[in-house]
């Protein structure tokens, strides 16, 4: 396995001359909540790595594999378990997306921001409103817009978060990274 910095993660897949593989193993809310923008990459938890593992290994054999984590810890237990099992350029980015994302590298994420989803409901409350004569919409965007901007709080906000698709945005990392790191460690320990 070979450990690269961040910046020369960069360089290489910019002058890439050869096909190559990103691994994410991150935990799923991580990725969805911030993956690299424009570079294609695959996300496998670590806790999943050791259960397709030669699946991965199948796919990218023969070309460099970069694995990615949040920091690079888990990438590199990940690595050590794909070049085991015979994949033969493993490349972990060391610092991972928190070094990328100190570079300037965009990241894009999976569902739009809590507040924009709010702002599409009450403007499309407002449009439905005016469109089909309903003043009883276009004052409750109003007013929702209003203790909004006075108290800062808004229960439409509240509801909009607990929403199956925004489920990612209220996960603990640190909670997800600790459970997902303990059962990468439990299946390799063999319980």
């Amino acid at each position: 396995m070979n450990i690269i910095s961040a910046p020369e993660f960069i360089e290489q897949i910019q002058n890439a001359n050869e096909k190559f593989y990103i691994l994410d193993v991150r935990s799923e809310a991580e990725y969805k909540k911030a993956r690299l923008a424009g570079i294609a990459s695959d996300n496998v938890p670590l806790h999943e790595v050791p259960d397709v593992v030669d699946t991965i290994v199948n796919h990218c054999r023969n070309m460099p594999t970069y694995v990615l984590c949040k920091a690079g810890k888990r990438a590199q237990f990940a690595a050590m378990d794909i070049e085991a099992a015979g994949a033969e350029k493993v490349i972990v980015v060391d610092g991972g997306t928190l070094a990328l994302d100190a570079l300037g590298i965009p990241f894009t994420s999976g569902v739009i921001s809590i507040e924009r989803q709010y702002l599409v409901i009450i403007g499309g409350l407002a449009t439905l409103g005016l469109v089909f004569d309903l003043d009883i919409l276009i004052l409750l965007a109003a007013a929702a817009l209003l203790a909004r901007g006075i108290t800062g709080k808004c229960g439409l906000i509240k509801i909009i978060a607990k929403m199956p698709w925004n489920a990612y945005l209220q996960q603990d990392i640190q909670e997800e990274i600790s459970k997902s790191v303990q059962a990468y460690q439990d299946k390799k320990a063999g319980t």
